[in-house]
């Protein structure tokens, strides 16, 4: 049976998308005393996506991660 060596990569970045997806919706349905604090959660979780999204690419395409930054 074929496993891909990144499947841990692509398992990070789609659970940090997910955990996005639901702080956007979690900043969405706040209440209006709550959403500095739940626009603060949904911006980490954008971070971290985005770093789990840059360490998969850098990992699938060395060369070309390091040459578009």
């Amino acid at each position: 049976m074929f496993t891909d060596p990144h499947d841990d990569l692509w398992d990070a970045w789609g659970f940090a998308a997910m955990e996005a997806e639901l702080a956007l919706d979690a900043w969405k349905r706040a209440a209006h005393g709550m959403k500095a604090a739940a626009f603060a959660a949904y911006g980490a979780a954008l971070d971290r996506e985005e770093q789990a999204a840059a360490t998969l690419a850098a990992r699938l395409a060395p060369a070309s991660a390091s040459s578009a930054a």
